[in-house]
């Protein structure tokens, strides 16, 4: 598990350095919400979130919670359409909305469709609101 932590967390960066470089970036400067389960928030994607923050000067908000998945409705923090409302209601505007997959739903046996109905609910409430004008505009 520890090896998959890690895989993730390179692969976000080599992203980022793939990118073009820092002030260039069409990141740079960003705000940046994350939702997601306990991926979200443990040490290793905290690395790439302080990443974000120092090399592309991004400011990065954590949504997410241990235990959350997109189909898990123990509370509006552990279901990610909870964790999107809580964001889309704070009166805070973000540029990215990130939404880290959970591997809770299918420890939990949540049907895939049943996971992609509930991701779909995500991306809709988010490109919907007037606070994402990267999808409103032309």
């Amino acid at each position: 598990m520890k090896k998959l932590f890690l895989l993730v967390v390179a692969c976000m960066l080599g992203l980022i350095s793939y990118a073009q470089r820092y002030e260039d970036s069409p990141n740079y400067g960003k705000k940046i919400a994350v939702f997601g389960g306990s991926f979200s928030e443990i040490p290793a994607s905290g690395v790439a979130k302080a990443y974000w923050a120092e090399v592309l000067r991004a400011n990065v908000t954590t949504y997410g919670i241990g235990g959350a998945g997109f189909s898990i409705k123990t509370g509006e923090d552990r279901w990610l359409p909870g964790q999107v409302d809580r964001a889309l209601n704070s009166g805070k505007t973000y540029d990215i909305y990130i939404l880290w997959a959970s591997t809770n739903d299918v420890s939990n046996a949540v049907p895939l469709d049943e996971q992609e109905t509930q991701m779909k609910v995500c991306i809709e409430k988010i490109t919907d609101s007037s606070l994402l004008p990267f999808f409103n505009s032309p």
